[in-house]
């Protein structure tokens, strides 16, 4: 079962990823808002793992 939260909301560009279900091969993608992907990563998360990403480096706006 997929179970993932996403915190904090609203961030400032550093947010974290946490998988609270079984382990699960996802894809994180963040997208801008025309829908374009900037961010896609593989990653396999065990249970109750968590993946910080950073997207302060990404052009204001996205």
């Amino acid at each position: 079962m997929n179970n993932f939260i996403v915190f904090p909301n609203p961030n400032t560009g550093i947010f974290t990823v946490l998988n609270e279900g079984a382990e699960n091969q996802t894809n994180i993608k963040v997208m801008d808002v025309q829908g374009r992907v900037v961010y896609n990563e593989a990653f396999l998360f065990n249970s109750n793992e968590r993946k910080v990403i950073d997207i302060n480096s990404f052009n204001s706006g996205v």
